[in-house]
This record gives structure tokens, C-alpha cells and sequence, in this order.
């Protein structure tokens, strides 16, 4: 991991700010102004960004890169819970909470390049920018429902409708249209997409294949998923 503690000449350039969505609306001066503020990272794929458990008070932006977001359960299973790319964001209940315990793990897909507010950061940010808090607010409700909406998924759902729900939720957040469909360049490993689902790589391998079968989908790539038939997966669901 590299670490440069004041503004990266990177974002300087490139506004990385801009990026991401809480952050819309801002004119150039004054997301430079927010960049001057953050720390920049690098990490390279596999490394560790947040444990669960630590005591934690900073947002993180992600500039470049993918990182997952996971649990782990008494029994040592690792459950997968996000998946971010450019321009999202996590830490956001940190922001809020003081000295807050994350009750999440966080780690790099592919090499990250980060950037970081601390919460004393974020508040003066806020102040200068109230509408800045509301848009935090609502991304944080829609974290919530999709982990909601997740945790329904594998708790009442069949190896079918998880594996449906997976590759609806991959292709809503990576997906690419092209002229044979959406095509899926896959952030995770046949491990890590079957922990996503809840499910052991052998089922999911089974039930990718019985999608390929009926038509729905096909793979043009080891990780890649071309999506042909969003509809009819969602009837698995």
C-alpha cells in the first residue's frame, strides 16, 4: 500500500470528487476545495482497507478500482455484501457516529486508488454545503434497502432466485450495453460470486449453466457475463 497524506496531483487534475454522486452539483473551485481536504491511498488487490470491527470516523471515496464489502458470521462464513467501484463511496455511518465500530470488512478486488475524509472533515464540509448531508442520508437509506433486500434474498430464496439476484444486481452496477446485450466484466472470482450469493461454487456453477442452457445468458469470457435476457432472469427471482 501507498499512502500520500495531502492532495494527489491525480485528482487534482482529474476533480475525483466529481465522481461521486453526494458531491454532484458542486462547481470545480469548490471540489477542489474538498480535495485539498482528503488523503489519497493506493491499495493493491487483496489488501485489507477497513477490518470489521475497527473504530473508524472516515468516509472513503473510491477513485479508481473495485473493493467488497463483506461480513463474517460465528461460524466463519464470509458473506458479501457490496461490491463498489468509481465514484462510490462507504463510511458513510461513520460520518454521523463518533468512534463507530464498523461491522464490515472492506477489500480491494482489484488495485484501489482511495481517497479519505475524516468525519471532522465531512462536518466542515457539510456546514459549508448542507445539501451535502441529505444526499448522504439518502445513499445511506438505499445501502440499507439493498442489504435488506439481499438478506431476504438469502434467507428465503432457492440456489435459482439467488443466483438470479446476483447476476441482476452485478449487471445493474457493472454492467455494459452492447449490440448481443449486457455484458458483465466480472469484479469477483467464482468463490467470491458464490459467497455473494450465499451459495457453494459447485450450485452456482450448476445453476449458471442451466441459465446459459435456457437461453438467458452466455459467457464470452472467463470473467465475463453476457446478460441476453434481463427479463427472464427476473422470473427466477
Amino acid at each position: 500500500m501507498t499512502i500520500n497524506k495531502s492532495p494527489c496531483q491525480y485528482c487534482s487534475h482529474n476533480l475525483c470528487a466529481a465522481k461521486v454522486p453526494i458531491f454532484h452539483g458542486l462547481d470545480d473551485d469548490e471540489l477542489r476545495k474538498i480535495i485539498a481536504l482528503t488523503g489519497h491511498r493506493t491499495y493493491g488487490k487483496g489488501e485489507t482497507l477497513v477490518n470489521e470491527g475497527m473504530t473508524s470516523e472516515t468516509l472513503y471515496l473510491i477513485n479508481e478500482g473495485r473493493i467488497k464489502l463483506f461480513k463474517t458470521n460465528a461460524q466463519g462464513k464470509v458473506q458479501i455484501l457490496h461490491i463498489l467501484g468509481d465514484g462510490d463511496f462507504f463510511g458513510e455511518l461513520n460520518v454521523f457516529s463518533e468512534g463507530r465500530d464498523t461491522n464490515y470488512g472492506a477489500v480491494a478486488v482489484t488495485r484501489v486508488k482511495v481517497c479519505s475524509l475524516s468525519r471532522e472533515q465531512m462536518t466542515q464540509v457539510m456546514r459549508e454545503h448542507p445539501g451535502i448531508a441529505v444526499k448522504l442520508v439518502g445513499a445511506l437509506s438505499q445501502r440499507v434497502a439493498e442489504t435488506e433486500n439481499l438478506a431476504q434474498n438469502l434467507s428465503s430464496g432457492d440456489a435459482e432466485s439467488r443466483t438470479a439476484f446476483v447476476i441482476l444486481e452485478l449487471a445493474e452496477d457493472h454492467g455494459k450495453e452492447t449490440k448481443e446485450g449486457l455484458q458483465i466484466d466480472l469484479p469477483l472470482s467464482r468463490e467470491e460470486l458464490a459467497a455473494y450469493a450465499g451459495l457453494t461454487r459447485e450450485t452456482l456453477t450448476r445453476r449458471l449453466m442451466v441459465f446459459e442452457q435456457q437461453g438467458l445468458l452466455r459467457f464470452p469470457g472467463t470473467k465475463q457475463i453476457l446478460l441476453l435476457d434481463a427479463a427472464g432472469l427476473v422470473d427466477r427471482l
